[in-house]
């Protein structure tokens, strides 16, 4: 029985998977630069390891579990999702998860979640007293910025800990 997804199976070429519900973990770098496109994950997967999805460029829509309680460092880091919702459940999100996600504009979470909360598809911590992440395009969004200038942007604002008085509105700038 599968229960796990491997370290390294990275280079896949494929546009959609179906996991076997045995699944429940995604091990480091499991997807890393494979052409997938869409991914839904079983609601008994609990962690998504780091890297497992790093510069998956064609990965625009990924649909997190349910009982998810952990996604590690920079699990979908560069790649080309649009955005993304964290289940109630997520407990941790790790460093530069999000990082080189230039199409990124927007990280909602869901209400019930203990541990972060969002608006205006901005990333806080529960209480909204620390930002955690400005999806890139909604501040580097504009024709003149090239994805060397977005990558120089998100890495200043990636896992900023502003206090809740230093909350700048990120669209009123561009």
């Amino acid at each position: 029985m599968v229960t796990g997804l491997g370290n390294g199976d990275h280079g896949l070429s494929m546009n959609t998977i179906e996991l076997p519900q045995s699944v429940k973990r995604i091990g480091k770098q499991a997807f890393r630069a494979c052409s997938l496109r869409n991914i839904v994950l079983r609601d008994d997967i609990t962690i998504i390891q780091e890297e497992t999805f790093l510069n998956s460029q064609s990965l625009e829509s990924v649909t997190l579990p349910k009982n998810l309680q952990k996604i590690e460092d920079s699990a979908f880091e560069g790649c080309g999702i649009k955005t993304i919702f964290i289940p109630k459940g997520v407990e941790s999100i790790g460093v530069g998860c999000f990082n080189r996600c230039f199409q990124l504009s927007s990280i909602n979470v869901e209400e019930a979640n203990r541990y972060y909360s969002s608006e205006d598809g901005v990333l806080f911590n529960y209480d909204k007293s620390s930002l955690i992440r400005v999806p890139t395009s909604l501040y580097a969004d504009s024709p003149d910025n090239s994805n060397e200038r977005k990558d120089m942007v998100s890495w200043h604002w990636e896992d900023c800990k502003c206090e809740k008085d230093d909350i700048v509105h990120f669209k009123d700038l561009y």
